[in-house]
């Protein structure tokens, strides 16, 4: 079932594009300033590399010497794990990383990357919903973005207090423990709380502003794609429908977002009375920028340092055959 699960957003895609006007979308695609695409490159890759840093500084606080070029290149390789799989659980492979570098458990591991990846989903929730209030993409019904959003934004001050934290940790685990790593974590679960406990406090105000420089640079990235489709949207516009676009590629019925991203755009597109056409070229740059461009870089970490092989446990015949005791991750 999980297998088909997973090809629910191509299914999607195939119907978006049946009912679209292909010769348009490759006419709008072929007419594209390709200077202003790279540059967008060149800013996504700016985004990434300062959420790298907001991830190498939560290393460090935890205690962890990890100079910031091998966070990076681990960061990079789980960005290229993460759009080959549903929901970009693959990003959780950072873990064997740190489990082989550092010797750190792999609940202590995940307590930086669930955190990590909290400020990221908090960023997409609060584009996402201003991006429907702002614009008006629910009718009347619009302001009650108003009030997600102004949620969304108290959550990480809620997580600094140490009960809620606790137990946000333990619903976070609860999440993971069903994705293939969660046997390895079953004995991990008090490094996870603690860890998770220790990335809490006042310095997560300086996670935030990285995170916000991060999305500047993201959302900038997006202003530009529309530029150079010559789209009728203005840069804050494009920056909080990426983010929107993004929240709901999360939904794990697909891999980088194929078809729920374009179904979001095509919607949105759709309620500031933009042609579809548009949205699809919009969203094709999105994909060939900020997953397939990103995953790629991602994939040249990934080839050239692969993270080590982890096992369910009772089932050993997928361990490699030459002695690597200190690369396996503690069942």
């Amino acid at each position: 079932m999980r297998r088909y699960l997973k090809l629910l957003g191509f299914a999607l895609l195939a119907v978006i594009l049946w009912r679209a006007d292909l010769p348009s979308v490759l006419d709008s695609l072929a007419g594209c300033d390709a200077g202003l695409v790279l540059a967008a490159c060149g800013l996504a890759l700016a985004g990434v590399a300062v959420k790298a840093a907001r991830w190498h500084g939560m290393l460090r606080r935890a205690g962890y010497a990890l100079p910031y070029s091998r966070s990076l290149r681990f960061y990079m390789a789980g960005i290229y794990l993460g759009a080959a799989t549903p929901g970009r659980l693959g990003e959780l492979a950072r873990v064997l990383y740190l489990k082989r570098d550092l010797g750190i458990g792999a609940g202590a591991g995940l307590s930086s990357i669930v955190l990590d990846r909290l400020f990221d989903l908090y960023a997409l929730l609060a584009a996402g919903a201003a991006a429907v209030w702002i614009m008006g993409l629910a009718g009347r019904l619009s302001w009650l973005f108003a009030i997600a959003a102004t949620a969304v934004l108290a959550l990480p001050a809620l997580a600094v207090h140490p009960r809620f934290g606790r137990r946000l940790a333990a619903i976070l685990l609860g999440i993971v423990s069903r994705t293939t790593l969660g046997r390895s974590l079953a004995d991990g679960a008090a490094e996870f709380y603690d860890g998770v406990h220790r990335l809490l406090g006042p310095r997560l105000l300086l996670d935030g502003l990285l995170t916000a420089a991060a999305y500047a640079a993201l959302f900038a990235a997006a202003a530009l794609l529309a530029a150079a489709l010559d789209i009728r949207l203005a840069p804050l516009e494009a920056g909080l429908l990426l983010g929107l676009a993004n929240l709901v590629a999360l939904i794990p019925v697909t891999v980088a977002g194929v078809g729920t991203r374009d179904a979001a755009l095509v919607l949105a597109f759709a309620a500031i009375d933009l042609p579809q056409a548009q949205a699809l070229a919009f969203s094709a740059l999105v994909l060939a920028v900020f997953h397939l461009g990103t995953g790629l870089a991602g994939f040249a970490f990934f080839a050239a340092d692969r993270p080590p092989r982890t096992e369910p446990a009772g089932d050993r015949r997928s361990r490699d055959r030459r002695p690597q005791p200190s690369t396996k991750v503690e069942k």
